[in-house]
């Protein structure tokens, strides 16, 4: 069981160690002003990138891929404590294409860490995991994939009896949402398609309650635009699948957690309509889209983070009170507001993760950068980085800002 607390300001840790920094000369993004900074320490490797972070029997343990030039990606795993590396291993010996490496801790008297990963065999991605023994070497493989097509961007829950493994299955060309058990035997259970629209439905993520129910949520296209959506399976029943956004801008890459009640929360990205979309005008669909400013459009141009508790049983969505604090947006508002229709351009509020801490309090980890030049001035050709954020909601508000 993927453990709350502390780890989300771990896994900003690591993420901010695996992506490395930059001296520009002279600015083009800009952050928003934290209060407090948490310093990142980097790995050795700068081609070391895609890190997960568990807490198994009080100690932080690390995934990663690491890449050796001429050969391909690795997997790797490591304990970590305040003065460095305790323990550092390989775990893949075939180099290859490899994705999403990921930790999850079993729940029970006697806890378990398991490995699983993304690997690209025969022209397809497949998904294996394994045990890790007193060794810390998986000694059971096993393939969780079963379809002809790519399976990826898999995510695992811990629940009574062993895990639960949700991913996005490419069938018969469409890709769908999936599920399959896990037992604490080894056993696998059969796998269930989750998803039930026409269009293509990607990025899942999951949780498990104290009673055993899954809910898993994910980004669906509806034919005309990019929404989210989750259902649940309780009692060994599925609810309906219920729609979290319905709007015509762009929602996806949704994220959940679960507070010590059994609330569940979502939060996922917000874009401009016509996103992802041909590049074309919206407006005028023989002609190539070229207006940034442009009510609708294909181009990234902006994201917000947006919050909100679901109820599992009728499927009602409520926002808190008081939203994200997300100061460049106004920013990049107040630039344009003489436009016909004002967007917040250049600002960036993206990838949120979401969990709750032992104080039940909710906290939201995401990266942010605004281009204030994007859309003013024809400048290119620029990469400053980002940066990785976070904030506490509780009884309170937000709390100050970390960076």
């Amino acid at each position: 069981m993927r453990t709350p607390a502390v780890i989300l300001i771990v896994f900003l840790l690591v993420q901010a160690g695996l992506a490395g920094a930059q001296d520009p000369i002279e600015p083009f993004h800009f952050f928003d002003d934290a209060e407090k900074t948490i310093e990142g320490q980097l790995f050795e490797d700068p081609l070391d990138h895609e890190g997960d972070v568990a807490r198994f029997n009080g100690e932080t343990w690390v995934t990663w891929l690491s890449f050796t030039r001429g050969e391909g990606e690795r997997v790797w795993i490591g304990r970590h404590g305040k003065n460095g590396w305790i323990f550092r291993k390989r775990m893949t010996d075939q180099p290859g294409a490899y994705g999403n490496p990921t930790l999850t801790v079993t729940k029970g008297d006697d806890p378990t860490l398991w490995l699983s990963y993304e690997f690209e065999e025969g022209g397809q991605w497949e998904i294996y995991a394994g045990e890790l023994n007193d060794r810390f070497d998986v000694e059971k493989k096993i393939k969780i994939s079963d379809s002809p097509g790519a399976d990826i961007d898999h995510r695992v829950v811990a629940a009574d009896g062993g895990l639960w493994v949700v991913w996005q299955s490419d069938r018969e060309g469409q890709f769908d949402i999936v599920a399959r058990q896990i037992t604490d035997e080894g056993d696998l259970t059969d796998t269930e398609v989750v998803s039930q629209s026409p269009g293509g439905d990607w990025r899942p993520d999951a949780i498990t309650l104290s009673d055993g129910t899954l809910v898993v949520a994910w980004d669906l296209f509806n034919g005309n635009d990019y929404d989210v959506a989750f259902r649940a399976k309780r009692n060994g029943e599925w609810t309906a699948v219920h729609s979290i956004t319905a709007s015509p801008a762009f929602e996806g890459r949704v994220r959940v957690a679960a507070n010590s009640d059994d609330e569940v929360w979502a939060t996922w990205e917000e874009g401009a309509e016509y996103w992802g979309h041909k590049y074309v005008s919206a407006y005028y669909p023989n002609k190539i889209f070229v207006s940034l400013t442009d009510e609708r459009g294909p181009l990234h141009r902006f994201r917000k983070i947006r919050l909100a508790k679901i109820d599992i049983e009728n499927g009602s969505v409520s926002h808190p009170t008081e939203p994200l604090p997300m100061p460049s947006i106004a920013e990049a508002l107040s630039r344009n507001k003489d436009l016909e229709n004002p967007m917040p351009i250049g600002a960036f509020y993206e990838r949120g993760e979401i969990a709750f801490d032992g104080a039940d309090r909710l906290w939201l980890v995401y990266r942010h950068w605004y281009a204030h030049l994007l859309g003013v001035a024809p400048n290119h050709h620029y990469e400053e980085g980002m940066g990785v954020f976070a904030r506490c909601l509780d009884g309170g508000g937000w709390s100050q800002l970390y960076r």
